[in-house]
């Protein structure tokens, strides 16, 4: 297994004749940058803007991808059971500002794929079928409605104008419909090969799990 290892690099504004060595001759600038970059680095996810504006500082050398892939190695690391950032202010650190308006459409749609993602696991959910009952034309792509109601099919929790909301970030095309593929590659799903291979064997260890259940229950008596 081969790790790969993000490294990130702070700024830490200091005007010259300075005695690094002692915190108290740091400018208060300073330390209020290297307290957010500590925050960052302990997987920290909400901050106020001013907070932001000084983290914003500290990490300006680099790379938007380098900060996801750096903070993301940190959430892994240290097993933090919140890991999802998208929906907090943290989410523009690693986001373009001119794409600030899109991140709470695409928090939703993390949400939904991670709720798709437990249903196929705990209900043996087959996503491809709700796509394909609305696909009444047979085209291999929805329309915004459509692909509404096929989320909603899923009975995930949501409501109908967060679907809609999804079917329209989904379709970065501007085309007024979203294709098969896209679905798939958007919600992360296996090949619908895969999904019936996965469906076939599930009746299978169900079985064998009961089998096992009973066994245990007849040497305990």
């Amino acid at each position: 297994t081969t790790t790969t290892t993000t490294t990130i690099t702070t700024t830490t504004p200091s005007p010259p004749q300075q005695d690094a060595r002692d915190p108290a001759q740091l400018p208060v600038a300073s330390m209020e940058v290297n307290e957010q970059c500590l925050r960052f680095f302990n997987c920290g996810m909400y901050y106020t803007d001013e907070q932001l504006e000084l983290l914003e500082m500290g990490l300006a050398r680099d790379a938007l991808p380098d900060r996801l892939a750096f903070f993301q190695e940190c959430l892994r690391l240290r097993r933090r059971a919140r890991n999802m950032w998208q929906d907090t202010p943290l989410a523009k650190i690693f986001t373009a500002a001119e794409e600030w308006h899109l991140l709470s459409s695409r928090a939703k749609l993390e949400q939904v794929r991670k709720a798709i993602a437990s249903a196929v696991k705990q209900r043996q959910l087959d996503p491809y079928d709700a796509f394909e009952f609305f696909d009444e034309q047979k085209s291999g792509a929805l329309s915004y409605d459509n692909m509404q109601r096929a989320l909603a099919r899923m009975r995930l929790g949501f409501a109908p104008k967060d679907y809609y909301e999804i079917a329209r970030v989904l379709d970065s095309e501007r085309s007024g419909r979203i294709s098969l593929e896209r679905f798939r590659e958007a919600f992360h799903l296996p090949s619908q090969e895969e999904m019936l291979s996965r469906q076939q064997r599930t009746p299978l260890v169900l079985q064998a799990g009961t089998i096992i259940e009973d066994l245990a229950r007849e040497f305990s008596t």
